[in-house]
């Protein structure tokens, strides 16, 4: 190639000159260099409103002048139809890294921003004047999917954003913003753990609405200690709720998943769950096709493992803590802290349900250490 450039570690850049635009610079991995040098013209800026800065140069086939992307000489892709994604939407970012091969409903998948003739201005969410609210969807292999109504554009986009970050595997903006709801490819035992607080019940509200609007079968099973709100009744703190079916003690759970005929399944407050229920799930993910997420406590107030929980650490596909910060700093919370009549608590029952003013989420250092106006 006739551009100059220059390596640093293990990237390359590369100039581009432009009358129009000013210098730009070009990043190929090292190990793309040899290719790229063999390219007998220069490489330009290329760039067009709406979609951004890339990197061009002309070649000779059959003794005709053809444009190729510098992306696409990178893979030696011909086909029109195999689609080069920049993941960070960089298209001057050609980096091994940032290059994936996808299909056009895939290439889709990874864009910023609505479309110019959306009048919400949020990708996946439409005003509905008959209803005076906005709706939300997602489109699945070219099928459209209302997520629902709501009263502001932000809620209507929040959902449609989860529902991309769920579905849509190379929707990388959604994935980075909803990261507690990113799953790994193929897992089947999802096992989401935080302090309270944290928002697990709101996570497993919203995505089991979003299962349930893509007309799949769900079910959502809860513990029967867990009555706060009424029996068999799950409920987050933003208000979002949703009927469960009850699991007992004595409940065979994996006799209830199975009569449901349900393929995805949701379970609060599973910390509460006896150990022989956590392996009953399990064994039955060996036979069924299903989906299961759970949702709970990793630890209680005395810093101790829930026997449930920590068998699910054993068995889970994707284990992942839901953060939150600290009750009384910005470090994030990792331990639950029990005060009972001013006074810090590391003994006890395990469990106190309908006793959720005693506890605060805190970190390391006030779990030992609580602030003066809550302890005298």
């Amino acid at each position: 190639m006739k551009n100059t450039y220059r390596i640093i570690g293990d990237t390359v850049e590369i100039l581009l000159r432009s009358k129009k635009y000013g210098n730009f610079l070009t990043n190929i991995s090292l190990g793309d260099l040899e290719k790229v040098n063999q390219f007998k013209g220069s490489w330009y800026l290329w760039h067009r409103e709406g979609d951004g800065y890339y990197v061009k140069g002309n070649i000779n086939v059959n003794n005709k002048k053809t444009t190729i992307f510098l992306h696409r000489y990178i893979f030696d892709l011909p086909s029109v139809e195999i689609h080069i994604d920049h993941i960070d939407h960089n298209g001057l970012n050609n980096t091994r890294g940032n290059l994936r091969e996808v299909n056009h409903f895939e290439n889709s998948q990874n864009r910023t921003g609505a479309y110019s003739t959306s009048k919400s201005g949020q990708r996946g969410v439409a005003y509905s004047k008959l209803h005076d609210k906005y709706e939300s969807y997602i489109n699945i292999n070219y099928i459209k999917y209302s997520l629902g109504l709501f009263k502001t554009v932000e809620e209507a986009s929040e959902m449609a954003s989860i529902a991309r970050a769920v579905f849509m595997t190379h929707a990388t903006d959604d994935q980075n913003i909803c990261i507690y709801y990113k799953e790994d490819k193929g897992s089947k035992l999802i096992f989401r753990h935080g302090v309270m607080g944290s928002g697990k019940t709101d996570n497993l509200l919203k995505l089991s609405h979003i299962y349930k609007r893509l007309k799949k079968n769900i079910c959502l099973l809860t513990p029967h200690i867990d009555n706060r709100f009424g029996d068999g009744l799950i409920k987050s703190r933003s208000g979002w709720e949703s009927k469960a079916e009850i699991i007992y003690p004595d409940t065979d759970v994996s006799s209830i998943i199975t009569k449901s005929g349900s393929e995805v399944i949701f379970i609060d407050e599973v910390n509460f769950l006896t150990m022989n229920q956590i392996k009953q799930i399990s064994y039955l993910l060996e036979f069924k096709k299903l989906k299961i997420y759970c949702y709970g406590l990793l630890k209680d107030f005395k810093n101790d493992f829930f026997a449930s929980s920590l068998e699910l650490l054993r068995c889970a596909d994707q284990i992942q803590e839901i953060k939150s910060n600290c009750s009384y700093c910005e470090n994030v919370a990792s331990r639950i802290l029990k005060i009972k009549n001013g006074t810090p608590v590391y003994k006890g029952d395990q469990v106190e349900i309908g006793a959720e003013d005693l506890y605060r989420s805190v970190c390391i250092s006030h779990y030992h250490n609580p602030p003066s106006k809550d302890v005298g």
